[in-house]
C-alpha cells in the first residue's frame, strides 16, 4: 500500500422484527427491549386476534418497545386468513373472520406496510 488508510464507515443495523396477525396471547412482552423496532400487521375482522376494541390495540401496543419505528398497523376489513394464500376449512371461517377487502387488497396493504417499515430510514 501506499500507507495511506481507507476510513470505514460505521453503520448502524438495528434488530426488526415483523409480525403478522398476531395478537397478545402469541407476544412476548417486548416493551422494555430498545434494541428492536416491531411492526404489528392485524386486519380489523380478524376474530382469531380479536383487536376490535381501541382498549385491545392499547394493551398489544403497551407490549411493544417504545422506539419511534415501532408500530401497529391495522388492516381495515382485513381477515386473519387473508395473510397468506390459502383457502379455510369451513370449521375455521368463523375465527378467520368477513373479509372486507379482497385477499389483494389486503396482500397489498400488507407487503407495502411491510417494504416501507424494513427499508425507510
Amino acid at each position: 500500500g501506499n500507507g495511506e488508510h481507507e476510513k470505514s464507515e460505521v453503520v448502524e443495523y438495528r434488530l426488526q422484527v415483523v409480525a403478522w396477525a398476531v395478537g397478545l396471547q402469541y407476544l412476548t412482552n417486548l416493551s422494555e427491549n430498545v434494541d428492536i423496532d416491531v411492526l404489528v400487521v392485524n386486519g380489523s375482522n380478524d376474530n382469531f386476534v380479536r383487536l376490535k376494541t381501541k382498549e385491545a390495540q392499547m394493551e398489544l401496543r403497551s407490549n411493544l418497545p417504545l422506539t419511534p419505528r415501532t408500530k401497529c398497523v391495522i388492516v381495515s376489513g382485513g381477515t386473519h386468513n387473508y395473510f397468506a394464500s390459502y383457502s379455510a376449512p369451513e370449521q375455521f371461517m368463523e375465527s378467520n373472520g368477513i373479509p372486507g377487502v379482497s385477499r389483494n387488497q389486503q396482500h397489498a396493504r400488507v407487503c407495502s406496510e411491510t417494504l416501507q417499515f424494513l427499508f425507510s430510514r
